[in-house]
């Protein structure tokens, strides 16, 4: 993935939850099962990640979590709720009208811990009792869209859109005057025409516009949607190619460049039509309603420059606490190599506590070293009238809000900076898997993620929306491929047990089995393992599915299964500035903290 960021466009990019954690509601979620653990161990767990233990705001949110929690196997989990003097949640947002107890509380013998059950039930329990743990945090959307009465923005969950009034004839507008009109309505903010980039864009859209139905009327809004540099060629505003398959044309384009149709508009149902460019109609502006999040490789940690960063919230430890705790992580303690770095590092708001950093007396005594036993240099440490060894032990080196180095004691508890390398050429994205030339994606196997052959499509063109990258459903083309397939299939929890879609169909010829995709090898049959199938029962199994072991099934396009994605290694790597890497890490940082 080739990608130049500019200081000047710190705006939204992607915004994604890391690998393992699960996106809704606004917030990212991680269901942990394989650490059994108490409350606090498992508070500290979520710390580590960015996070806090899961709250529950709203009924939405319970019943999507009481879904959830139906998936694992485990009994119970723990959740961010513990009694102190009252039920008090540990995060802003949370609302206990909407806890459904299992006979309970009871409070039996000081249970002043809270969890959840497989059934969405909760109870009071010791809090040192050995239980999973959900963490979440939420997907920050900020103030992004303008308010007021003289700016009838919409907010969805990603976007803001500006609908133009429908009886000021005056703000009828041509295409191209509609286009100037959303570029200048917040040019701090990158507004620009709609555009249709995901099948969630399209909801958004046809629910903001069927608002405005009209018995027998169509009433046309423009888009981005134009092809006037090449005919049939159809682009976004910015120049992005428009996914078809989102299209909802209401009759086929035309290709007669003699009637110069060479704008979209859209009318209420979401059908779109190519029109004249000098006609007037309606428009519909957009941005987004996100705050800037770009994920850089580094899940819910900061990005700073060459390395990933956590600043250890909540809980207070010692040095070599705190040392155990990065090392967990596969982290270190915060170590300074470089004057950008230390710009960086300085540049943080640390609050009012110290944190520690990797910096230490050296092992001979005389000095300070980092944690890879290199000399710590005075032109990356700022001591703040340090380091002085009150009472003579004093080996240990904590960084204060100013970013000046202070030196304590040891077993004294204050926060901690977490550090650990992360190049940016990472050829797949977070939650992908690289075998040779391709990454692979399965989607998580929770029967909410099961999906028609047709929307698997859809869902693996939408995990890449606005990276210029593409991918499709799997094809299994060769031996290598294959393995990998079988490697990543047995990794799922249920083992691939349940079936994933694939592009493979007979849809075109019944009986003959083809991948969708032209550009795939016909199918091997050394490679299609068919567990006595193809049987076509019921006349319309016509598409393909994959279980473990790479046993191929034929079934209805129709049913809901899981599936796997697939797309090309993409490019060199991320060049990005690391001045605008600092400030994104920064806003990033204010969303978190």
């Amino acid at each position: 993935m080739d990608i130049t960021v500019h200081s000047q466009s710190l705006y939204t990019y992607n915004i994604s939850c890391p690998d393992g954690w699960q996106k809704a509601l606004n917030n990212c979620y991680l269901f942990n099962v394989k650490d059994q653990l108490n409350w606090n161990e498992a508070r500290t767990e979520c710390s580590l990640r960015n996070a806090d233990l899961m709250v529950i705001g709203n009924k939405q949110e319970r019943d999507w979590i009481a879904i959830q929690t139906e998936s694992y196997n485990t009994d119970e989990w723990w959740i961010g709720l513990r009694y102190m003097t009252k039920w008090t949640w540990v995060q802003y947002g949370g609302n206990t009208r909407y806890i459904t107890w299992r006979n309970e509380p009871d409070n039996y013998d000081e249970q002043d811990c809270c969890a959840i059950n497989e059934y969405g039930l909760f109870s009071d329990e010791y809090c040192k009792s050995k239980l999973g743990f959900i963490c979440s945090y939420p997907l920050k959307r900020g103030d992004f869209c303008p308010s007021g009465d003289n700016s009838p923005w919409f907010m969805t969950d990603s976007a803001c859109y500006f609908i133009s009034p429908l009886l000021n004839i005056s703000l009828h507008l041509s295409w191209q005057d509609a286009k100037t009109y959303c570029a200048n309505l917040s040019p701090s903010k990158s507004s620009q025409l709609m555009s249709v980039t995901t099948y969630d864009n399209m909801l958004s859209l046809k629910s903001l516009l069927s608002t405005y139905d009209t018995a027998g009327v169509l009433l046309p809004w423009w888009t981005g949607l134009n092809d006037q540099s090449v005919e049939g060629k159809y682009v976004w505003i910015d120049n992005t190619e428009a996914n078809g398959t989102l299209l909802q044309w209401d009759v086929a384009p035309s290709l007669d460049r003699s009637q110069n149709r060479n704008c979209g508009v859209m009318y209420q149902g979401g059908s779109i039509d190519d029109v004249t460019c000098d006609k007037r109609a309606h428009y519909v502006c957009e941005m987004s309603a996100m705050q800037g999040h770009l994920n850089l490789g580094c899940g819910s940690w900061l990005r700073g420059g060459k390395s990933c960063y956590l600043l250890g919230k909540g809980k207070e430890y010692t040095w070599q606490q705190a040392s155990q705790k990065c090392s967990s992580a596969g982290a270190h303690l915060l170590q300074i190599d470089d004057l950008d770095e230390k710009a960086w590092i300085e540049g943080l708001s640390l609050g009012p506590s110290g944190y520690w950093t990797g910096l230490a007396r050296a092992q001979n005594k005389y000095g300070w070293a980092w944690p890879d036993q290199s000399t710590g240099n005075d032109t990356f440490i700022k001591w703040s009238q340090e380091p002085n060894n009150s009472g003579g032990i004093e080996d240990c080196v904590a960084i204060n809000k100013q970013g000046l180095y202070v030196d304590k004691r040891c077993d004294a508890k204050t926060g901690y900076i977490c550090e650990y390398a992360k190049a940016y050429d990472q050829p797949c994205m977070p939650g992908w898997t690289q075998c040779e030339q391709s990454c692979y994606y399965a989607s998580p196997s929770n029967w909410s993620y099961a999906i028609t052959w047709y929307e698997a499509e859809q869902k693996c063109m939408d995990l890449v929306a606005g990276k210029s990258l593409s991918a499709y459903r799997l094809a299994v083309n060769d031996k290598t491929e294959q393995a990998c397939i079988l490697k990543t299939l047995a990794a799922q929890p249920n083992g691939g047990m349940d079936g994933y879609w694939t592009d493979l169909n007979d849809l075109q010829f019944k009986g003959i089995w083809r991948y969708w995709l032209e550009s795939n090898n016909e199918p091997n049959n050394d490679l299609i393992t068919w567990a006595r199938e193809p049987n076509n029962a019921g006349g319309n199994e016509n598409c393909g599915v994959i279980y473990n072991q790479g046993y191929f099934n034929d079934a209805d396009c129709s049913v809901g299964y899981y599936y796997i994605c697939e797309r090309p290694v993409a490019g060199a790597g991320v060049n990005i500035k690391v001045s605008t890497i600092l400030l994104m890490s920064l806003s990033v940082l204010t969303a978190i903290l």
